[in-house]
C-alpha cells in the first residue's frame, strides 16, 4: 500500500511538472509537515505519521489556495481552517 501511495504521488507530481512550476517545503522542526504548492494551482499540506507498528505513512492534511507568489516566496490560504494547539485557526501558510 505504501508503495502504491508513493507511486501515485510521484505520478501526480511528474504529470504537472512540464506545465507548471511547483514549490516544495518540508518542516525540519519535528512537525513532519510537507507543503507542496503548484504556482497558480492547488496547494497541499501533508503530514508524515509514525503508526504504532513503526511504519511511516503520509496523509493529506489540508488543501490550500495560492494567495501570493513573488518569485522568492509563495503563500496559500488554508481552505479548511486548521486549528492549532492554542485552538486558534491557522489561515495561511507561506514558504520561501
Amino acid at each position: 500500500m505504501k508503495k502504491g501511495w508513493l507511486l501515485a504521488l510521484s505520478l501526480l507530481l511528474c504529470s504537472g511538472a512540464a506545465s507548471a512550476q511547483q514549490w516544495e517545503a518540508k518542516c525540519t522542526d519535528g512537525k513532519n509537515l510537507h507543503y507542496l504548492q503548484t504556482i497558480n494551482g492547488p496547494g497541499y499540506l501533508y503530514m508524515t505519521v509514525t503508526l504504532p507498528d513503526n511504519t511511516r505513512r503520509v496523509f493529506p492534511y489540508a488543501r490550500l489556495k495560492q494567495t501570493m507568489f513573488n518569485g522568492q516566496a509563495v503563500c496559500g490560504e488554508i481552505l479548511n481552517g486548521l486549528k492549532t494547539r492554542s485552538n486558534k485557526p491557522a489561515t495561511q501558510f507561506c514558504v520561501n
